[in-house]
């Protein structure tokens, strides 16, 4: 790519390609030679200046830190120009509109050229004496200028690049561009071949672009990356209408980092932030540093649910927000039999492991293609049912794994492997990074037990808080009646029995209580478990048990006294919420204190081909396979679906 830009002669170089086909990183290698040899003011520009940064200016930085070019004395970091020899290399954006009518250049270098309008493209064109160079993706249409008043012009020469043509590109990132061709081959044609393509079945097709957010209720998104962009929104409600602003759109930043910038970027510590539930821990550790966050609502459903939330209000951009924009246009609806269906394209769903990895249910274990819909798997947090399974690809590449514990495993080489530094696909494994693992290979009988009864405790509570919403339908039908009549004496029978059936199903819970109460009691002197040093533990959760039954007995002496419905009814939620969240806490506890940590001894490609299996767990959206955690198959979804859904904020 770089000899095709270097032997080019024409005034407008028109470099259209696929994702990452180092198309900008070459175009900006030339431009740094060029500079060098011939003095000059060297401009480079894009339509937002947050997406130059993170782009273009990054990649220019690399280039020289890389090759020894970089002096910090050189280098304007306020107005974004750096010196080179008697060379000046600008970077601004369109929407700096003093530069853009501003002083003359030698050359000039447009990254993502169909971002601007033709209008920005003259203007700036007019005030170039040298060479323009233009790099895209093909994602517009056949009337965008570029087609229209660009590959028209006889003084423009085309070049064209795939993936494949950057020989530096990451596994990983070469996987996440072919799994394109079994998943959606218009996007396989934008972004994988580099060619035009009609983006059809478009999940938002009814955003209009706004210069900023107006003053109403503000909330944000944050959604985790690292391989892949971590990505934070802002997210304001005016009316019936949502408006979004990019705020953060960057690959590889820890934790550590990811906090740096949101305090340079001076978010208010009382902005409620809905954050990637799956990683809980770097929720918290964001917490600490004194972030208002919470994990947002990734249960079932909601994928579809936040996509609804979003299409059914009036949806508003910032003409700043070029990330999301890009994203939006290609966000689309699963095809099946060339219908569009109800399930977005995601990018995640080639990850996938061997058909006989092992998977721990509660009916013992099962190799992952056995695995059925409705079993009970081992996740980081307890037990979680499989809401979906299925073989994900035949014949498919893999790599295996072995640890310092002697696990193993074979996957897909980006299935996500849960480490002390986050996510990583296995290929992207370093043998130093510390992966998360279960202390035993096989959850103790008496503890399965004891989580068999804590899942029955969790269900039942929820089916009772059910109940108690219909009762209160009930209740407000009957006042609002008036006068009672036959029809409406049989809605009060019916609440009656109702109310009967909630009682039998509270009580059961209290008896359920105190046989795990027993059981619990019984394994510590069975195991000895008092005797060990985790017993300070130990106590922590005998305490969190006598709360549960504590609160189960007196639920049912308060069905026993209360009168009235209305008191029964705010009393009985109440108390039913706080034994199932304390059931779900004392399952988490229990399972991190089986979490401990594994090196890698050995990593390598099989020359064998295998099909592949994965398979979706309700609430954790992780699960533990031969022992080790891995992640099953975005931020202003969560921003906007939990905002509307407060009832589904989790606890940390």
């Amino acid at each position: 790519m770089f000899q095709k830009i270097a032997q080019s002669q024409a005034r407008i170089l028109l470099n259209v390609g696929s994702s990452r086909s180092s198309k900008t990183y070459s175009l900006l290698q030339h431009l740094i030679i060029k500079a060098l040899q011939e003095p000059g003011v060297y401009s480079v520009v894009r339509k937002t200046l947050p997406a130059l940064k993170s782009s273009a200016y990054r990649d220019f930085l690399e280039i020289l830190k890389n090759n020894d070019l970089y002096n910090p004395n050189n280098h304007n970091k306020s107005e974004l120009i750096y010196k080179l020899g008697e060379s000046e290399i600008e970077f601004f954006s369109v929407d700096q509109y003093d530069k853009v009518k501003g002083r003359k250049r030698k050359d000039l270098l447009i990254n993502e050229g169909n971002e601007l309008s033709y209008d920005d493209f003259v203007q700036l064109s007019l005030r170039t004496t040298g060479r323009i160079y233009i790099d895209l993706n093909p994602s517009h249409d056949n009337y965008h200028w570029i087609e229209t008043k660009i590959k028209t012009r006889s003084d423009v020469e085309l070049t064209h690049s795939t993936y494949k043509d950057n020989p530096f590109l990451d596994q990983n990132t070469i996987n996440e561009i072919e799994r394109l061709k079994d998943t959606d081959q218009n996007l396989w044609r934008i972004y994988g071949l580099g060619e035009m393509g009609v983006l059809e079945n478009l999940i938002y097709n009814h955003w209009q672009l706004v210069d900023k957010l107006p003053d109403g209720e503000k909330v944000m998104g944050l959604d985790f990356g690292y391989n892949d962009p971590s990505a934070m929104t802002e997210v304001v409600f005016k009316d019936d209408d949502i408006y979004v602003n990019e705020v953060l759109y960057e690959t590889r930043l820890t934790n550590r980092e990811l906090i740096g910038k949101m305090k340079s970027l001076e978010i208010s510590q009382e902005t409620i932030i809905y954050a990637d539930s799956e990683d809980p821990s770097r929720i918290k550790e964001i917490q600490e540093a004194g972030f208002n966050v919470y994990p947002a609502d990734k249960g079932k459903g909601s994928v579809k649910k936040g996509i609804d939330d979003i299409k059914g209000r009036g949806f508003y951009i910032t003409k700043n927000s070029a990330n999301l924009q890009k994203e939006l246009r290609a966000y689309k609806w699963k095809e099946k039999d060339n219908e569009p269906t109800e399930e977005p394209v995601k990018f995640n769903d080639h990850l996938c492991l061997s058909g006989d990895t092992i998977i721990e249910t509660l009916n013992g274990d099962k190799k992952i293609k056995d695995v059925l819909v409705g079993d009970y798997v081992r996740s980081q947090n307890g037990y979680n049912k499989v809401i979906d399974q299925a073989k994900t690809k035949s014949n498919a590449k893999v790599v295996k794994i072995d640890l310092s514990d002697g696990r193993h495993l074979i996957g897909t080489p980006d299935h996500p492997i849960y480490t002390t530094k986050g996510k990583k696909g296995i290929d992207s494994l370093r043998y130093d990074d510390m992966i998360m693992v279960l202390q035993d290979n096989n959850t103790k009988l008496c503890q399965k037990q004891l989580f068999s009864i804590i899942i029955d405790i969790i269900g039942m509570g929820n089916t009772m808080l059910q109940l108690v919403d219909v009762l209160k339908e009930g209740k407000d039908y009957i006042k609002q009646s008036g006068k009672i009549t036959t029809k409406e004496k049989s809605q009060e029978d019916i609440i009656s029995t109702i109310k009967t059936g909630t009682q039998k199903i509270i009580i059961l819970i209290t008896l359920n209580l105190s046989k795990q109460v027993n059981t619990y009691q019984n394994t510590l002197e069975k195991n000895g478990i008092n005797q060990r040093s985790s017993e300070k533990n130990v106590t922590k959760e005998w305490i969190m048990l006598e709360s549960m039954q504590t609160s189960g007995t007196d639920l049912q002496k308060e069905l026993n006294s209360t009168k009235e419905l209305e008191e029964w009814l705010i009393k009985t939620k109440k108390s039913t919420k706080k034994i199932v969240s304390s059931a779900e806490e004392f399952m988490k506890l229990m399972c991190h204190q089986d979490q401990s940590f594994a090196t890698i001894i050995a990593k390598q490609e099989l020359l064998r081909r295998e099909d592949v299996y994965n398979i979706t767990v309700e609430n954790d959206n992780n699960y533990y396979a031969n022992g080790i955690l891995v992640k099953n198959c975005d931020s202003m979804r969560y921003a906007v679906h939990s905002h509307l859904n407060k009832s589904f904020i989790g606890f940390i």
